[in-house]
């Protein structure tokens, strides 16, 4: 796992640790609410669609799925580009119309053409 979710005194979601939130306290005193970076948290019922656009985004790293505010579960790049099974419309939340083929696409993140160099 690359990054580990932290919640509150009331169980709610609060940030993340990442290795590299952890690299940047040199000294390692600094307390975790300190190092921690912001916690992306989506419901139970949210289609994957949405999850494959945010895992497209640039901070697409961990998305902590939650149920009446507290974390049930959570949700990887990795875990969603594992779907290897077929998926059926059901699969989705009630209500989202299919937008994919057979198998769950994860979505590759746009390149800035600025960012890229041409010799």
């Amino acid at each position: 796992l690359d990054v580990v979710a932290v919640v509150d005194e009331d169980g709610k979601p609060a940030g993340v640790v990442s290795p590299e939130d952890v690299q940047a306290d040199v000294a390692g005193d600094r307390p975790v609410c300190e190092v921690m970076s912001d916690v992306t948290t989506y419901d139970e019922q949210t289609a994957f669609a949405t999850l494959m656009e945010f895992f497209a985004g640039p901070k697409g790293t961990l998305a902590v799925i939650v149920c009446d505010e507290k974390p049930t579960g959570f949700v990887t790049p990795a875990a969603l580009a594992s779907l290897s099974e077929p998926l059926q419309k059901n699969t989705f939340a009630p209500g989202v119309p299919l937008r994919t083929t057979e198998y769950l696409l994860v979505p590759e993140p746009e390149l800035e053409l600025d960012a890229l160099e041409t010799t």
